[in-house]
This record gives structure tokens, C-alpha cells and sequence, in this order.
């Protein structure tokens, strides 16, 4: 019986799939033996630092997804998750700067202008997080996350009405988008202020 020799996509594709599914541990590992085999994997050290973000090891995220951006310079996804690694760490103003870069290079990226929005709202730019959360949702109508976001935004512009309406949008397209009890608190001193 001939032994099967896996490929650095085949333990990249086995890493995504832990990833996805919360996995993080075990992504690493499959991640890590991809790398093994492809030193210069571009995807597979983005990959990894976000599944090491999500395992709360930020230093290793930023070293992992920094190695990503030297091997491909105009890898967009891989800017963005450092961006949001540098949210993780409360670090806003890099964050900023890394969703501006991921934005240059992908002028469509939905995502990149909620979570540079994220960053701007941290750091109580209330416009300038409203004006890339009106872009996300621009780009993507159905972007649950954006509109809650918003709706925080909006509550601090005092804007009821509208932080309400970006709410319910919210729960419309995703209605477990406020099921977490920080989620819960935040709606709950909203309603009453109302």
C-alpha cells in the first residue's frame, strides 16, 4: 500500500476548515505543516496569524500576518486581518492605518471600510466611522454587522431614529447579530435613552 504524501494546500485547505469552524488549535497546527512544506506560502501565514488572533496570541498574529504582507506586499485580506488584530489590542490609530492601506488596494472591500469604521469609532471619530460604515453598507446591503455598528455611531450622534432603524436592518439580516450579553447590554441603554 503506497502511503499518501500530503501538499501544503492540502494541510492549508485542512487548516481553513479548523479555522472556520473554531478549530483554532488544531488550525495552527495544519497551517503550520503547510508552511513546512511551502516556506513562502503567502496564504497559509495569513491564515495562521488570524487563527492565532482568535487564540488571543496577538504577538504571534502580528508576526504571522507581517510575514504574509513581506511575501505579497498587495495582499489586501491579509492587511485588513492585521488591522483588526491591532482592534484586538486596542490599538486603533494602527489599526487606521492598516484598514487604509487594505482600502487603497481594494477600493471595494466592504469589510476593510466596516472595520476601519470600527477603529474610527474607538477613537470617537464619529464621522469618519459613519462615512466608512455608509460605504460598507453601500457595497454590501446585506451586511448585518455594519448596521449594528452604525446604529452605535448614530446613538452617539444621538440619533435615535436612525440607530433603531440600523438596528432592526440588522436583526432583519442576521438575527442572532445581537445575541452576545455585551450585544444585548449595548441595545438595552440604547431603547432607554430613546
Amino acid at each position: 500500500m503506497a502511503q499518501q504524501t500530503e501538499s501544503a494546500q492540502g494541510f492549508a485547505q485542512q487548516g481553513e476548515t479548523y479555522r472556520l469552524m473554531g478549530e483554532y488549535d488544531l488550525a495552527t497546527d495544519k497551517f503550520q505543516q503547510a508552511i513546512q512544506l511551502k516556506p513562502n506560502y503567502a496564504w497559509a501565514y495569513a491564515h495562521l496569524g488570524v487563527s492565532y488572533r482568535e487564540l488571543s496570541h496577538y504577538n504571534e498574529a502580528q508576526k504571522f500576518l507581517g510575514t504574509a504582507i513581506d511575501l505579497d506586499k498587495d495582499y489586501a485580506w491579509a492587511h485588513a486581518q492585521l488591522g483588526a488584530t491591532y482592534i484586538k489590542m486596542q490599538e486603533y490609530a494602527q489599526a487606521e492605518a492598516v484598514f487604509n492601506t487594505a482600502i487603497d488596494m481594494n477600493p471595494n472591500y466592504a469589510w476593510a471600510y466596516a472595520h476601519r469604521g470600527q477603529a474610527r469609532y474607538k477613537q470617537n471619530n464619529f464621522k469618519g466611522a459613519l462615512e466608512d460604515l455608509n460605504q460598507a453598507i453601500q457595497l454590501n446591503n446585506k451586511y448585518a454587522y455594519a448596521y449594528g455598528l452604525r446604529a452605535a455611531v448614530y446613538s452617539q450622534l444621538n440619533d435615535y431614529r436612525s440607530a433603531v432603524f440600523d438596528i432592526f436592518s440588522a436583526i432583519q439580516i442576521d438575527n442572532t447579530i445581537f445575541s452576545s450579553p455585551s450585544a444585548k447590554q449595548e441595545i438595552g441603554e440604547l431603547l432607554k435613552s430613546r
